[in-house]
């Protein structure tokens, strides 16, 4: 049997024998199941569930297609960094969950128009232009194309075709004589952030789908005859922050989560199991005197308003509120919201967002029923909302 042949087709690893693959890879009739003891490696467009569903790699997304109605769906994410990397401990170290939004699609010639004569490879090393989708491109080619023959869209992380493999699709059936434009509509989109350094490139294998594969030659650009022409159909995206948590706070924090922060400035003493009423505080401190023993609970609540604590000699009044600090760190560039669920919000009773991480101070909110939205802009800072008095 042939060797393993690996993403770049060549052969690697040594000579597999039918023995070694069924010593890793197995019917189990009882479960009715192939089952592998090593792990698998397959291409980028790889699993299909019978004729109805297929997952692929978009690069920087994971698309499940529905084979029946056509469409890519793909799930919000979130995740966790490498932690044993020290740095990745905190903050820093969570990819906070977003989902997905798309603009409607443009056209982008990135090399100009085409040129009216010429050829050049296709393959091109380049930046991402923005936070981009790409669903499809036109090209012109400058050698026949047959039926038979295999084109080969690739993207790869890096400068040429020899680093990680992020995408990949393959069309066949058609043929196209040299100078006919090729209009090629992706099944899934390829997806990268702005700035990621990539290499594109269409390779043709002649005749069948693992015949050796060369680049394509097309038509070159008008701006740079170094350069292949290309129409690509893009959408522009933003990962939005998932919000609809709230979190209630009642002491001081660091803000790390992106959602509602539910504010209650008051503050909670612990609970007190034995209770009495006392006409006055002569009355309340001849009771402890003959009962020494339940001066022990440390904290007395006196009318269920008013707190007090014995300190051996005498009772000194509590405060029934506070000020609740939220701290937003540098890491953290999130929408999240701050409001009084309470109402109780007040000059003695309130509640401030720290932004001095990002030199911008502090908001103090202390009125009652104050509710504040706060959204980092990147190149700008934090801007914040006030949902009651429509202030931004």
């Amino acid at each position: 049997m042939g060797g393993y042949f690996g993403k770049n087709g060549g052969v690697g690893g040594g000579s597999v024998s039918s023995g070694d693959i069924a010593k890793y890879l197995s019917y189990n009739p009882d479960s009715n199941r192939i089952e592998s003891r090593r792990a698998i490696e397959t291409t980028l467009n790889s699993f299909y569930l019978s004729e109805l569903h297929k997952i692929s790699s978009g690069a920087e997304n994971v698309f499940f297609t529905n084979l029946n109605s056509g469409v890519n769906f793909y799930p919000a994410w979130g995740g966790l960094k490498n932690h044993a990397i020290v740095e990745n401990r905190g903050a820093d170290g969570i990819v906070r969950p977003s989902i997905r939004i798309y603009k409607d699609m443009i056209t982008v010639k990135p090399y100009g128009d085409p040129a009216g004569v010429g050829s050049v490879a296709y393959g091109k090393a380049a930046t991402m232009l923005g936070n981009h989708s790409v669903l499809g491109q036109e090209f012109i080619v400058t050698e026949p194309v047959a039926a038979s023959d295999w084109l080969i869209y690739q993207v790869w992380y890096g400068s040429d075709d020899t680093g990680v493999q992020a995408y990949e699709q393959k069309f066949t059936g058609t043929a196209y004589a040299a100078g006919a434009t090729v209009n090629w509509w992706f099944t899934h989109p390829v997806e990268g952030h702005q700035n990621t350094p990539i290499y594109t490139c269409i390779k043709i294998a002649k005749g069948k789908e693992d015949a050796e594969k060369r680049l394509l030659q097309v038509r070159p650009s008008t701006l740079n005859a170094a350069n292949h022409y290309s129409n690509i159909r893009i959408r522009e995206f933003y990962d939005m922050p998932i919000h609809g948590y709230t979190k209630q706070v009642e002491e001081d924090e660091i803000v790390f989560l992106p959602c509602d922060h539910a504010v209650n400035p008051e503050i909670v003493y612990p609970y007190v199991p034995i209770w009495f009423q006392f006409g006055n505080t002569i009355e309340r401190d001849q009771y402890f005197q003959n009962n020494p023993g339940e001066l022990q609970i440390g904290i007395w609540i006196d009318d269920g308003i008013n707190y007090a604590q014995w300190d051996g000699v005498s009772w000194n009044a509590l405060p029934s509120e506070k000020t609740v600090k939220l701290t937003v760190p540098l890491a953290f560039k999130s929408n999240f919201r701050v409001y009084d669920y309470k109402t109780t919000f007040s000059s003695t009773a309130k509640c401030v967002v720290d932004f001095t991480a990002y030199s911008q101070g502090t908001v103090t909110m202390g009125n009652a029923g104050d509710d504040i939205e706060f959204t980092y802009i990147t190149g700008e800072g934090w801007y914040l909302y006030d949902r009651v008095s429509n202030v931004k």
